[in-house]
């Protein structure tokens, strides 16, 4: 139904974007990455079709990941998704301290969002400073057992 949908509507991003979500929650990255690169044909300045791309680029490793989230950031700077991501990429590319300011202020924004949280504590890990890192741990290990976030906190924290 969904690809009939696409092919009817060939301008509408927001199916494409939902499916991309999807598939970005299920870890199937490849997929997200090619339904996010159509959704961008047909809005080159949606901030979160933006966002995502660079999220999907970011998991399968390719290059210009942080490209699309600088250009995410710049349409839409006080989203802490999208500081979310650019502060993991960051991270991820050697850049510790400009990495750490972005996820910092992401986790500030949205502390309830605990992927941000977590995100943010492994940065910290990685950067060396354990005690911000198990700060934010032990926030996320009194949340309810049963979500995952809960338990890689919690793992995380038995390995400080």
């Amino acid at each position: 139904m969904a690809e009939r949908w696409i092919k009817a509507h060939p301008k509408d991003a927001l199916v494409l974007s939902y499916l991309a979500q999807r598939d970005l929650a299920a870890k199937r990255y490849a997929g997200a990455e090619k339904r996010l690169r159509a959704a961008l044909e047909r809005e080159p300045n949606n901030p979160e079709i933006l966002n995502n791309l660079a999220w999907a680029m970011h998991e399968l490793k390719q290059p210009n990941a942080l490209q699309y989230a600088e250009r995410a950031h710049s349409l839409a700077p006080d989203n802490p998704a999208i500081m979310d991501t650019m502060g993991s990429i960051l991270v991820s590319n050697g850049q510790s301290d400009r990495g750490l300011e972005f996820l910092g202020r992401a986790s500030e924004a949205a502390p309830n969002v605990y992927d941000i949280r977590l995100h943010f504590a492994k940065a910290l890990i990685k950067a060396g400073r354990k005690d911000a890192a198990r700060k934010e741990l032990e926030v996320l290990a009194k949340l309810d057992k049963r979500l995952p976030v809960q338990r890689e906190a919690e793992s995380l924290l038995s390995g400080l």
